[in-house]
């Protein structure tokens, strides 16, 4: 097979130059003169851009409809051509074909048995008469592309034979792979240990871009209600590249244009866990959005679906309210298992998710992902705010349960210390599922008795010339910060206080001996409970922690009296937030926007007057901006207030 081949290579300038004399076409001594039409010379001007799907769209197009008769022939060869390059062998077999049995008497039928041909070897298995067709086709009447593909394999094939027509054949092939960057690249790859020195190396390409162009036709056919179009375009995608980052938007915009892409700017999806272990908050914050949706005048319609706690039914009941219910926006999900399921979708799907979960970095990268509940980070950021640029204090040591919880407080606690140029000299975490904590008090203490041995003869020494009993005297704890970090909940914060207090720490109104100096602890919201100040006795005495709503403040006291007056109890800093969320939903909704993406942009600039959680907007990265409060645990007092907010500016009226 292979010295057949070579037989041909050698007969080539005679074989290129009376391609078709032996099938009747040609004459002895004619030439076959072929001036490629406009719109095949447009087509490859746009792919030569990067925009092969373009390219492949303008020759289609101009089939389906009707072009010049003349010219169909050579369009459906390049049309193959470029169906061929972007990797859809199917559809370029389908053009190529077509020719060959449409137009048996045409010159473009060798130019489509060449396509087969290619083809053929592109999936590995040609044959004798495959490699053959190589040499048997004239060059001007066939794309440049199959010229540079088919010299490429003429000769890696020479080479091997040892033949002296490699330097000719290389040189052809890298003359006609200029006219298609990623062709060039390509050739010269294949061919580089076989390249004259000195030769130019081509620019690297990135065929992804060809990708992204074909994602955004595909999402402008989408908006513009081009249904049938909007699915092809997904599907051509799909079979184009499939290894592509964007085949799950691709999936979703075939979804959507299937389903007609039901759209109500005023119809809002919310998931919650109504059901299960989690319905008691899921409740609460569903009796939230529908209080502010009633108060910001009743126009956005919730529709509410039970997750039960489920990712994968979470995920489900998103895609149903996005193509059976049409919702403009879905809130929620509650918890992180779910937010983490769900957001992925929402951003594939291009609609905006206004997620009440912690989950760490759930908006990070996900522009179509927004966050309204106040995250560790986000609190951490409040506090250090406070503690560090208005208390002055720099140096810090940490408690932290051994959660994901609490590996993110930890993460971001270090991370917006460091960045204020501070320090954090000590970090223990703890297992949360115990109840004494003494041993890890101790260990934050750096209570070496075996290191500090001299240091505990001395406390000793001193306590048996005061009279005292020697053997009751212990190791102080090491002391080289301003404050201690505890992102706990209440009921084990009040646990850790008392280890700490046991281990000799001076902490709240607790002072172990008349020299210590008092270290204050500090908290984020899981703290603002008047439990705490019960259980956690004189050991959280001037404690400093932040949160997101604080119920007796004069700005919000109107909202907290109307919300009790309606559900018979006081409101939480969950109700708040989702109070919030349900109006900052319905400012974006009366906007009507024509589509989601404008809807998504109504979103980012929503604002509303007098918040009850402090939120004003959303940031770069949608999470929502607000100012914390700082508060504290006062002696006969309970949790009190230590910063004020400043008053909330007015937001303007909605258009």
């Amino acid at each position: 097979m292979r010295k057949l081949l070579l037989s041909l290579l050698l007969l080539c300038p005679l074989l290129l130059a009376h391609p078709l004399a032996d099938a009747g076409i040609l004459g002895r001594g004619d030439t076959v003169t072929h001036d490629d039409p406009a719109i095949v010379l447009q087509a490859r001007s746009v792919a030569k851009q990067g925009d092969r799907m373009e390219a492949i769209a303008i020759l289609e197009d101009y089939m389906a409809d009707g072009g010049n008769a003349e010219l169909m022939p050579w369009v459906a060869i390049e049309a193959g051509e470029q169906r061929r390059l972007s990797g859809d062998p199917t559809s370029a077999r389908v053009h190529f074909e077509r020719v060959a049995r449409s137009y048996p008497d045409h010159p473009s039928k060798d130019a489509a048995i060449l396509g087969l041909a290619l083809l053929a070897f592109d999936a590995g298995n040609a044959s004798g008469n495959t490699e053959a067709t190589l040499g048997l086709v004239a060059d001007d009447i066939v794309p440049p592309t199959m010229n540079a593909d088919r010299y490429r394999l003429l000769a890696l094939a020479a080479a091997h034979e040892g033949s002296d027509d490699v330097d000719a054949l290389v040189g052809k092939a890298l003359a006609y792979g200029e006219a298609d960057p990623a062709t060039a690249s390509r050739t010269y790859t294949a061919l580089q240990h076989l390249v004259p020195e000195n030769t130019a190396v081509p620019d690297a390409v990135d065929e992804a871009d060809g990708d992204v162009a074909a994602l955004n036709r595909a999402w402008a056919a989408l908006r513009a209600a081009d249904y049938e179009r909007a699915s092809e375009l997904a599907a051509s995608l799909q079979s184009t590249f499939p290894d592509s980052e964007y085949i799950h938007e691709a999936t979703w915009i075939q979804k959507r244009a299937d389903a007609r892409d039901p759209y109500d700017n005023r119809r809002i999806g919310v998931l919650l866990p109504l059901t299960g272990k989690y319905a008691p908050p899921a409740n609460q914050l569903k009796e939230a959005l529908q209080m502010a949706v009633e108060d910001s005048g009743g126009a956005v319609q919730l529709v509410f679906r039970d997750t039960e706690g489920d990712p994968e039914k979470a995920k489900a009941l998103f895609e149903e309210l996005v193509l059976s219910d049409g919702v403009a926006a879905v809130v929620g999900p509650l918890l992180t298992e779910c937010a983490v399921a769900v957001a992925p979708e929402a951003q594939a799907a291009h609609v905006p998710l206004i997620s009440l979960s912690q989950a760490s970095g759930l908006t990070l990268d996900n522009d179509w992902v927004f966050r309204t509940w106040p995250t560790a980070e986000l609190q951490v950021d409040g506090l250090l705010d406070y503690v560090m640029d208005k208390q002055g204090m720099t140096t810090f040591a940490m408690m932290a349960p051994d959660t994901d919880y609490g590996r993110a407080a930890r993460d971001s606690f270090v991370a917006g210390v460091e960045q204020r140029g501070g320090s954090v000299t000590a970090i223990v975490m703890y297992d949360p599922t115990q109840t004494d904590y003494r041993k890890d008090a101790e260990k934050l203490g750096r209570k070496d008795y075996e290191a500090r041995s001299s240091e505990l003869y001395s406390l000793r020494k001193e306590a048996e010339e005061r009279g005292d009993d020697p053997s009751k005297v212990v190791l102080p704890p090491t002391v080289d910060f301003d404050a201690i970090f505890l992102p706990d909940s209440h009921t084990r914060v009040a646990l850790v206080a008392s280890a700490l207090a046991y281990e000799e720490f001076a902490i709240g109104n607790f002072q172990p001996t008349k020299r210590a100096q008092p270290v204050p602890l500090l908290g984020l919201n899981g703290w603002n409970n008047d439990e705490l100040y019960k259980r956690g006795g004189l050991y959280v005495h001037n404690a400093l922690f932040v949160d997101a709503f604080y119920g007796s403040d004069e700005q919000v006291k109107g909202w907290v009296e109307d919300f009790q007056n309606i559900e018979g109890r006081s409101p939480t800093v969950l109700d708040a937030v989702g109070y919030d969320t349900g109006r900052l939903v319905s400012v974006a909704s009366r906007m009507d926007a024509a589509h989601r993406d404008d809807w998504r942009e109504a979103l980012k600039g929503a604002q509303v007057s007098r918040p009850v959680s402090g939120s004003t907007t959303f940031d770069d990265e949608g999470e929502l901006k607000r100012r914390y409060y700082v508060l504290t645990i006062k002696r006969d007092r309970g949790i009190r207030l230590v910063d004020p907010l400043p008053p909330e500016p007015e937001a303007p009226p909605a258009p």
